[in-house]
C-alpha cells in the first residue's frame, strides 16, 4: 500500500479539523490512529500524546464514538445512535469500518455530532467510507510514525539485538526475551513483529503481572455466556482468539502461577483451547513472544516456574543489555527525546556535550524510560528560559556527581589503608563477583560465563 505524500496528508487531517464533529480512528489492534482537533480540545489532550495509544486508556473519556467504532471493527457494519452528551447537547454518534481493498477490516471511524449537522456530516463520512483506500493509507501512515520511536540506538550491543531480531521474525518460533525493567523489552517484540509474516495481524501486549489472577484464564482463553456471575451475556473471547494469525507479547511471564503456566503450556503445544463455560475446542495460530526481568533458570531451581514452559518458551532467547552497558546510546536517546518534548511542550531544550558526559557516568536503574522521564522533566523546567539549557537540577546528573565522588573517596581511603596492590585488586574483584552473582540470583555458572572464567576459578576468587 502506498503511503500518502505530506501535502495530501496535511489536507486531509486539515480536512476533518475543519468539521464540527467529533473524530477518532483506530486501528485493527486497537490504537488509536487519529484523533480529529474538536476532541482533543473537549478532553484536553494533544494529538501527539495520544496517536499510537491504546485506545482503553482513553475510552473512558470518549465512550460513545469509542464504543461505536469498537463495534464498526469487530462487526464489519456500521452504526448510528442518539447520545446525550449534557442536558443541554444531544450528540448523534456514527461508526463505519475501515476496509482495504481486500475486504479486510484495517481499523474504524467514531464520531459524534450535534444533531443541526447530521445530514450534512453523514455525507462527509460517507465520502471518506467511499474513499477508504486513502483513508486507510493515512491510518497506516500515522500508525508508523507512532510505532518507530522506540527504534533508537546506536550501540553495538543494541546493533545485535536488532540484527538477531531481525532475523529470527523470518521464523515463526517462540522467543524469550530477557532484561531489566526499562530496557526496552517490548519495542524489541514489536520490531519481530513488524519484520515478521505476520505484521499485516494484531501485535498484542499483555501484561501478565496486571492481571488479578482470578481473571487470568478468562482473560487468556475467554468465555461463553453465562460462564459465571458477571460475565458479558454476549461471553468474550480470550487474547489467544484476538490474536490468531498474529503475535502475543506475554510480557512479565515470571508473574504467572504454577497453575497458569500449565494451561498456557497445553494451548503452546496444541494450539486448541475452550473458553470457560464451553465445550467447542478452538484452533489458534498465534507466535508468543514472552519477556521478563527475573531469571528464570533460578525459579525453575526453586520450583517457582515450570520447566516444561521455560524451554518451550525460550526456543531463541535474546538478553538486552542495561542502559548502563551502552553508553553510546545515552547520547542519540537523550537527542531524541529532547526533540520530542521540545515540539510537545513547545521547549527549546539544548542538549550539550557536557550533560551528556554528566549522563554517561549515572547508572539508570530505570534503563530508557527513566532516561526519558528525566528528559522530559528538563524540557518542562526549560520553559521560559530564553537560552533553552534548562535547569539542570537534574536527579541524573546529581547522583552521577555524587556516585563520582563516593568512588573516589573510597579509593582514596583504600589507598590510605597500607594494602598493597594484589590486596586492593582482590578486595575489588570479589566485591564485582559478589555483585554478578546477586544479580544472576546466585547462578554461578550464568555469572562465571559473563566475567570469562571458569566455575573453579570463580569459587577460588570469591574465596580469596
Amino acid at each position: 500500500m502506498k503511503e500518502l505524500n505530506e501535502k495530501n496528508f496535511e489536507l486531509m487531517v486539515g480536512a476533518l479539523d475543519a468539521y464540527q464533529a467529533t473524530m477518532i480512528i483506530i486501528d485493527s489492534d486497537r490504537k488509536i490512529s487519529f484523533i480529529n482537533k474538536l476532541l482533543c480540545e473537549r478532553l484536553n489532550l494533544s494529538r501527539d500524546e495520544v496517536i499510537g495509544m491504546p485506545v482503553d486508556k482513553y475510552c473512558e473519556l470518549t465512550t460513545s464514538n469509542v464504543v461505536y467504532a469498537e463495534r464498526s471493527l469487530e462487526t464489519g457494519k456500521s452504526f448510528t445512535s442518539p447520545y446525550r452528551l449534557t442536558d443541554d447537547i444531544d450528540l448523534e454518534v456514527v461508526s463505519y469500518p475501515i476496509i482495504d481493498e481486500k475486504g479486510k477490516i484495517v481499523g474504524a471511524i467514531g464520531s459524534g455530532f450535534d444533531n443541526e449537522v447530521v445530514k450534512k456530516l453523514n455525507s462527509i463520512v460517507n465520502d471518506v467510507e467511499r474513499k477508504k483506500e486513502s483513508v486507510s493509507r493515512a491510518m497506516t501512515y500515522l500508525t508508523e510514525k507512532s510505532g518507530g520511536e522506540g527504534f533508537v540506538y546506536a550501540d553495538k550491543k543494541m546493533k545485535r539485538v536488532f540484527d538477531s531480531a531481525g532475523l529470527i521474525a523470518a521464523t515463526d518460533s517462540t522467543v524469550l526475551i530477557n532484561g531489566e525493567s526499562g530496557t526496552g523489552k517490548e519495542i524489541v517484540a514489536n520490531y519481530i513483529h513488524k519484520n515478521s509474516k505476520r505484521k499485516d495481524n494484531v501485535f498484542m501486549p499483555v501484561n501478565c503481572g496486571a492481571i488479578p489472577e482470578n481473571l487470568l484464564e478468562s482473560e487468556f482463553f475467554g468465555y461463553e455466556k453465562g460462564a459465571f456471575t458477571g460475565a458479558d451475556k454476549n461471553g468474550k473471547a480470550g487474547l489467544f482468539e484476538i490474536a490468531d494469525k498474529g503475535t502475543l507479547f506475554l510480557d512479565e511471564i515470571g508473574e504467572l502461577p504454577l497453575l497458569m503456566q500449565a494451561k498456557l503450556l497445553r494451548v503452546l503445544e496444541t494450539g486448541e483451547l475452550k473458553r470457560i463455560g464451553g465445550t467447542k475446542r478452538i484452533f489458534t495460530d498465534v507466535r508468543i513472544v514472552a519477556a521478563t526481568n527475573k531469571n528464570l533458570e533460578e525459579m525453575v531451581k526453586q520450583n517457582k516456574f515450570r520447566e516444561d514452559l521455560f524451554y518451550r518458551l525460550s526456543v531463541i532467547p535474546i538478553s538486552i543489555p542495561p542502559l548502563r552497558e551502552r553508553p553510546d546510546d545515552i547520547a542519540v536517546l537523550m537527542k531524541f527525546y529532547s526533540e520530542k518534548f521540545n515540539k510537545k511542550y513547545k521547549t527549546n531544550l539544548i542538549i550539550d556535550d557536557k550533560l551528556i558526559k554528566k549522563y554517561k557516568n549515572y547508572a539508570w536503574p530505570g534503563n530508557v524510560r527513566e532516561l526519558k522521564n528525566e528528559v522530559e522533566r528538563l524540557a518542562i523546567y526549560s520553559l521560559g528560559n530564553e537560552n533553552g539549557v534548562g535547569r539542570v537540577y537534574d536527579a541524573a546528573g546529581e547522583k552521577a556527581e555524587t556516585q563520582h565522588h563516593e568512588l573516589y573517596d573510597r579509593i582514596s581511603d583504600d589507598v590510605d589503608s597500607g594494602l598493597n596492590l594484589k590486596e586492593l585488586v582482590e578486595r575489588y574483584e570479589r566485591e564485582i563477583l559478589t555483585k554478578m552473582l546477586e544479580k544472576n540470583g546466585g547462578n554461578v555458572r550464568k555469572t562465571a560465563a559473563q566475567l570469562g572464567i571458569d566455575r573453579s576459578s570463580f569459587y577460588r576468587k570469591i574465596k580469596e
